[in-house]
């Protein structure tokens, strides 16, 4: 659906209402919806809600977020696809929007995030702190693109070295709504040797799927991850 310079898609196979919407109207069809959300520049996202007797039409912006599946509706999700960068695809539905890049090659964390942020300022390596579902969908998503046996690292790192790990948009590892540490991880380190960045499918006495500390310059697999709203 194009709307200006607002080009509108889909969101295949989700049923998810907007939380904390601008606006909220009843009765407008997509076609009056996306007109709207052309109009307020601070929308970036809407949703169509049918529910018992009456459709609505909610506005969405960066102070969004999202409910998937909510009782008693069926709910159209619809986003501009200008704000994603090319080569991104829709991953899945949180309180966010997500949507994943594996990049080819092995990369140290360093170079595997520049990679990364040159798509735009709001794109890092992916970050699991989104419940177990999303670390999951993470999983099943790295076996596919990049093998099954690949470690790659995640968007978090304590590179100022103050024991405080944090992800690449800044909020703490420890605010997660779960955490997937090893038993005794971090470590922040290995002898004398600094381990200050985040990897998963770490493999050690037959452990899998779960996060540990690891040496930054070390090749590793990449994904990169835009969220929207």
């Amino acid at each position: 659906m194009d709307a200006r310079e607002k080009t509108f898609v889909l969101a295949e196979g989700v049923n998810a209402t907007i939380v904390g919407p601008l606006v909220s109207v009843p009765g407008w069809d997509a076609v009056a919806c996306a007109d709207s959300c052309v109009r307020n520049a601070n929308c970036s996202v809407f949703s169509m809600e049918t529910g018992p007797g009456a459709t609505v039409c909610q506005l969405g912006s960066d102070a969004s977020t999202f409910l998937a599946n909510p009782a008693g509706m069926s709910a159209a999700l619809y986003y501009d696809r200008n704000l994603v960068p090319p080569g991104y695809e829709f991953a899945t539905i949180t309180t966010e929007m997500h949507f994943l890049k594996p990049v080819s090659g092995m990369q140290d964390y360093q170079t595997g995030l520049a990679a990364c942020q040159t798509d735009g300022s709001t794109t890092h390596l992916v970050q699991d702190d989104k419940g177990l579902d999303w670390h999951d969908f993470i999983l099943q998503y790295a076996a596919s693109k990049l093998g099954a046996s690949t470690v790659f690292w995640l968007g978090g790192d304590d590179l100022d070295g103050d024991l405080v790990y944090k992800w690449n948009d800044g909020t703490a590892v420890s605010a997660s709504v779960q955490d997937f540490w090893y038993t005794g991880q971090p470590s922040y380190g290995y002898g004398e040797t600094l381990e200050q960045c985040m990897v998963i499918h770490w493999e050690s006495e037959g452990v899998v799927d779960e996060w540990n500390d690891g040496v930054c310059s070390e090749l590793k697999g990449v994904i990169c991850e835009k969220r929207l709203p």
